[in-house]
């Protein structure tokens, strides 16, 4: 579990994203198919669509970043394609926090991905493979 003082840090960093939450979706994805083309096929070809359910997946993520029990039933290996999405991750939080995104706010992050990296990048990927129907 990471310290209180860590996850809040990632928490109301986040909060600042949501703000210009279509933005720092249309970026992430941006800088994650420039990196491997491949993951395109992945995800939802609908840019808004695919930019709110990484935002509700990270959000619904890192509400949960206190419950040990969460915690212990994401931690993954970590495999190629969660590899290219903590790069443009945080290529993103530091083009979208600029001065804001400091050492110890970095740390923060990277510890969460350390947990919770994999359902963050899964969330998006699932909702392609397997859309709601009305």
């Amino acid at each position: 579990m990471l310290p209180a003082a860590e996850i809040l840090l990632v928490q109301d960093s986040f909060r600042t994203l949501t703000r210009t939450s279509t933005q720092v979706a249309a970026l992430f994805y941006s800088r994650l198919f420039e990196l491997d083309s491949a993951q395109r096929e992945n995800f939802s070809a609908n840019p808004h669509e695919r930019g709110s359910t990484l935002m509700v997946s990270m959000a619904r993520a890192l509400s949960s970043l206190e419950t040990a029990s969460f915690v212990a039933g994401t931690t993954r290996s970590v495999g190629p394609s969660t590899t290219t999405a903590h790069t443009a991750l945080f290529w993103t939080l530091q083009k979208c926090l600029g001065a804001d995104f400091t050492p110890a706010v970095r740390t923060a992050w990277a510890r969460s991905w350390a947990v919770l990296g994999d359902a963050i990048t899964d969330a998006p990927r699932a909702a392609h493979d397997h859309p709601r129907h009305p």
